[in-house]
């Protein structure tokens, strides 16, 4: 049974509605000082403006270590109706900083997206690639990507630099076999040469497009060229929209910029373009099919239910999930002692009642003191 999975449970692929295919509602890097989305109550607004302009479901592919935010998604989504499809995985070295998330291993990271999915209602692995190359730690997150995905089913979505090297990520994830059609390709449309984004799609993989916005500046008539050249090549049930908000202060005109945006003012005018029944199959049949995988009963009976907890007590040791906390596995003292600074850091993000601190990582040295600590409102 293909269900698509959101941070309040699994739901029918047709009830997902109007999707905004890849945005941002809560996001803290280094690399954006003083833009930082961490604001529940502005994320919770956008998710009503959204849903007013006839929104149904917003995936957010904010991954791990970047204050995704998991709880404040399942409130803000209950409490707006609008379902929220959010992220495991791990971005480019670059957009963390400091952090010990960088540097966990294939079957570190394959576990935890393996968890994330399983145990926090992740339904997306997003791995960030860097501009024309794959490092060597992108193909270890890659590599951990597909374990998850034979593991649980979820899609891969794929942050392509500048809309390039996604003949290598291809490469990569077929080669450990992962179907195109459970591979999206993200920003693909940020490529100048249209020649390169309509090879990449004779490989079958998803195409989600970015509307215009503040960080990257894209005319529309460019980006509705791309779609009436991939709709022309055949590709129209491969493609995907997206808003993709990344700076807090794109939310002062939310007509303008993110999801709202996103069905206020690119929707009608691609609609212009395309024809009515084209933009609908992008917003709406195309991401029911492109969000949804085989999280088949047999995944959540009771049997897999006590077969993770088996699992889940063999790995106590080694990365326990508390609210709020992730216990990750370090090799001795020496990697402990190593991994201090940013374990003493990590910390204090879990202990700040932030609301954010979900998802990072914690030195397996401090398991006797925070195994039992609970978060006020989780993070």
């Amino acid at each position: 049974m293909r269900v698509i999975r959101t941070v309040l449970g699994d739901i029918e692929p047709a009830a997902a509605g109007a999707v905004d295919s890849h945005d941002h509602l809560f996001l803290t890097t280094p690399v954006l000082p003083g833009e930082e989305l961490d604001d529940e109550v502005a994320a919770a607004a956008v998710l009503r403006a959204f849903a007013a302009a006839g929104g149904g479901t917003v995936v957010q592919w904010t991954p791990r270590g970047l204050k995704r935010g998991l709880p404040a998604l399942r409130r803000i989504s209950e409490s707006t109706g609008v379902h929220v499809v959010a992220a495991t995985g791990r971005h480019r070295r670059a957009i963390y900083g400091r952090s010990a998330e960088t540097d966990l291993t294939v079957d570190d990271l394959a576990r935890a997206f393996i968890g994330d999915i399983r145990e926090r209602g992740c339904g997306l692995i997003k791995v960030g690639i860097s501009y024309q190359a794959i490092t060597p730690d992108e193909t270890d997150a890659l590599r951990a990507a597909s374990i998850a995905h034979h593991a649980t089913g979820a899609p891969i979505g794929i942050h392509l630099e500048q809309g390039s090297a996604a003949e290598l990520v291809l490469d990569a994830l077929v080669a450990d076999e992962v179907p195109p059609r459970s591979i999206v390709l993200g920003h693909l449309g940020r490529n100048p040469e249209l020649t390169r984004i309509t090879a990449a799609a004779q490989s079958g993989a998803w195409l989600c497009l970015d509307t215009p916005s503040p960080r990257h500046p894209l005319e529309f008539d460019r980006l509705a060229e791309v779609f009436a050249t991939l709709v022309d090549h055949g590709h129209l049930a491969q493609l995907l929209l997206g808003a993709d908000t990344t700076l807090a202060s794109s939310r002062a005109n939310p007509l303008s910029f993110g999801p709202a945006a996103l069905l206020h003012n690119v929707v009608p005018r691609l609609t212009h373009v395309l024809g009515a029944d084209s933009v609908s199959r992008i917003i709406v049949d195309n991401p029911a099919r492109a969000w949804a995988s085989d999280q088949a009963s047999e995944r959540d009976g009771p049997a897999a239910r006590e077969q993770r907890g088996r699992e889940r007590r063999d790995l106590e040791g080694e990365q326990v999930f508390a609210e709020g906390v992730e216990l990750v596995p370090v090799a001795d003292q020496a990697a402990l002692a190593q991994l201090g600074g940013e374990a003493v850091a990590d910390l204090g993000d879990v202990l700040t009642g932030d609301g954010q601190g979900d998802e990072e990582p914690v030195a397996a040295g401090l398991l006797h003191d925070l195994v039992h600590l609970r978060r006020d409102g989780g993070g």
